[in-house]
């Protein structure tokens, strides 16, 4: 058995801003490791990556073992059994503890002196709060190296989708990934999985630049012809139309901000034609847009550039982005907030047209 030495005891967090200096030195990891918290997709991340670190060859099929709880409750000395074997290779070992709990929080106390071995001993668990004496083993043992995983913040959540579309050579729209970070985040393995759909969805494309089109058409709930029917209908001032399909959408589970963001990308569209029409042929300037107007709707779109304004766009441009600073603190009343700006933009729309046809 492992002498226990007399010590004070010193508690041990180890932050997301400190786990990079243990994974970039293997001298810094400790033999016992408790990766826990509710993102379990990032309690399975982490795990993969200490694991990597750790193993000279994860190919070797002597190297990683599991042990449940249930057996090491049954036999409790097999913890030191396992802490004494060597690998037949020669090589690190990692036994992984998955669903551990505080039962284990005795049989472990065998490993507290474990140290400069050649045996590391993964566990990985749920959420286990501030109370749970298998926490408190870890956080205050210096042999020990526990690691909380929590859901990503905002700010996380973009830095790592940007890393992770660098790696692979992609770059995003601020609006797409405005959608992203609003979207996902819950769980990192799901987000991990969105995101290299999105990668796979892109590298046909000639075009590295993910929008935030790319980002529905791969992601987003909701039909990429409904988003568009919808804004067409908003910006003729189709109200009864508009109503429906802004219903559908969200019963489908279509997400408000993005609907607030393509409405306005399309404002802007509609601007950059509309502030020059006076100095240039109206076909010439839509011709001109990039990305080109979707040729089913150039007649609609050329009729919405004979009716607005620069001075009614901006006036919509600034109430779709006055309800977009609402959505993000009256939450509970997005649809509420989303549908009136659509509506006001849609009665602006219905206002100058009836002035056009007046002329």
């Amino acid at each position: 058995m492992f002498q226990t030495a007399f010590r004070k005891i010193k508690k041990v967090k180890v932050t997301s801003s400190q786990i990079n200096h243990y994974l970039n030195d293997l001298k810094k990891i400790k033999n016992v490791i408790l990766i826990y918290g509710p993102d379990q997709g990032q309690v399975s991340e982490f795990y993969a990556k200490f694991k990597s670190v750790i193993l000279n060859n994860i190919k070797d099929p002597f190297s990683l073992s599991d042990l449940s709880c249930k057996i090491i409750k049954e036999k409790p000395f097999i913890l030191y059994d396992e802490a004494m074997s060597l690998s037949l290779s020669g090589n690190n070992r990692v036994i992984r503890i998955s669903d551990s709990d505080d039962t284990l929080t005795k049989e472990l106390k065998q490993l507290e002196t474990l140290e400069n071995s050649k045996t590391y001993f993964i566990l990985t668990s749920g959420n286990l709060g501030p109370r749970s004496s298998l926490r408190r083993l870890f956080e205050t043992n210096n042999n020990f190296l526990a690691y909380a995983c929590y859901e990503d913040t905002p700010y996380s959540l973009e830095k790592y989708i940007l890393n992770h579309l660098n790696e692979n050579n992609f770059l995003i729209s601020k609006d797409a990934l405005f959608w992203l970070t609003d979207n996902l985040g819950g769980d990192r393995g799901i987000t991990l999985k969105e995101i290299d759909k999105l990668c796979l969805y892109k590298i046909s494309d000639e075009d590295n630049h993910i929008s935030l089109d790319d980002v529905i058409a791969c992601i987003g709930k909701g039909d990429k012809k409904e988003y568009d029917d919808l804004i067409y209908a908003t910006i003729s001032g189709n109200k009864k139309l508009l109503t429906r399909i802004f219903n559908r959408l969200i019963a489908e589970g279509a997400n408000s901000i993005a609907i607030l963001l393509l409405t306005s990308r399309h404002v802007h569209r509609l601007n950059s034609v509309v502030s020059k029409k006076e100095e240039f042929p109206l076909d010439k300037l839509i011709k001109e847009l990039k990305p080109p107007v979707f040729f089913k709707r150039s007649q609609d779109f050329k009729k919405q550039c004979e009716i607005w304004t620069p001075e009614y766009l901006l006036k919509s441009l600034e109430i779709l982005s006055k309800s977009e600073e609402l959505v993000k603190t009256q939450n509970s009343l997005t649809k509420q907030i989303v549908e009136r700006s659509l509506l006001q933009v849609a009665g602006a729309a219905s206002k100058l047209s009836k002035n056009n046809n007046n002329l």
